[in-house]
């Protein structure tokens, strides 16, 4: 088995799968449409965005690896979780502004370094 570049994120991602009853192992996260195989409600995005904070405020490596500056500030990566699940996020089963009808957020593979820099 291969060892990961970014196990910390792999942590991230499986969890995030986890919560949907993804299986991590067969989802292509360089697709460009890997965020629509499943979907959550705003509830759920919000029981994991909580975790993902909690996860990374007192997790170094993670932070670390995740964040281009890794400090241990609740407010910068409450941020950062934020617009992790905007960007990549499974897709809500409700739009985002139901008054407007306004589509989900642009979403995108996953990149080489996500919000990183800080890690070796």
């Amino acid at each position: 088995m291969v060892k990961s570049k970014y196990p910390e994120l792999d942590k991230i991602l499986k969890e995030m799968c986890k919560r949907v009853g993804a299986n991590f192992k067969e989802i292509d996260f360089k697709g460009p449409d890997w965020y629509t195989q499943y979907s959550w409600t705003e509830e759920e995005q919000e029981d994991f965005q909580n975790w993902m904070i909690d996860y990374l405020y007192n997790n170094v490596k993670a932070r670390n690896e995740i964040m281009e500056h890794p400090v241990k500030n609740k407010q910068i990566i409450t941020k950062l979780v934020g617009w992790f699940t905007l960007d990549f996020g499974w897709k809500l089963n409700t739009p985002i502004n139901s008054e407007c009808g306004c589509a989900e957020s642009r979403k995108a593979p996953l990149p080489k370094r996500l919000f990183m820099g800080g890690g070796k």
